[in-house]
């Protein structure tokens, strides 16, 4: 479910917050999500464990990085 809601998170994201920050794999968080929801039987356990090991771990570190220079944009303004 945490990874369905992550997928749902990055829907409402801004275009050009996604666009600023292409280093994240937006497309790739969304269609994980997609699977979930709308293909639940083809979802693979090898492929969700890598998600859960390797891949959230370096969104949270990008995540992170993403409000740690939103932060200093608006102390420089």
């Amino acid at each position: 479910m945490c990874i369905l809601q992550i997928g749902e998170l990055v829907g409402i994201l801004s275009d050009d917050l996604k666009t600023e920050n292409n280093d994240v794999a937006w497309k790739e968080i969304r269609g994980m999500r997609n699977v979930i929801v709308y293909d639940y039987g083809n979802v693979r356990l090898d492929v969700t464990w890598e998600t859960v090991i390797n891949d959230i771990p370096l969104l949270k570190e990008q995540c992170v990085k993403i409000l740690a220079d939103s932060d200093e944009e608006k102390e420089d303004k």
